[in-house]
């Protein structure tokens, strides 16, 4: 389990998560809206394609963000308190701990 965890990488956006495995070759989203989906399927192909994780990811972020998928994720999201959208992420790469 070690090893595994040591080669997982996360990405956080908004209320989606995508997790891929350099073990395993899976990408996993927590939400299963039609648009999550896209953007799972994206990251998916590039990761098949490439196997490149984190092009993976940022590709099917960038799905996500294109499609605004739920409406909070992208631009016209959830503004914040001084209704400012602001669009920012966060990539972790457990490989290089």
């Amino acid at each position: 389990m070690h090893i595994v965890m040591r080669r997982l990488l996360v990405m956080y956006c908004s209320l989606a998560v995508l997790v891929v495995t350099s073990a395993s070759q899976m990408v996993i989203t927590t939400w299963s809206a039609e648009r999550f989906q896209s953007a799972t399927e994206r990251a998916w192909t590039t990761l098949r394609d490439s196997d490149d994780r984190i092009e993976s990811l940022l590709d099917g972020l960038s799905e996500c963000e294109r499609l605004q998928c739920d409406g909070t994720v992208g631009f016209g999201g959830s503004p914040d308190e001084s209704g400012e959208t602001r669009l920012d992420a966060l990539i972790f790469d457990g490989y290089y701990l």
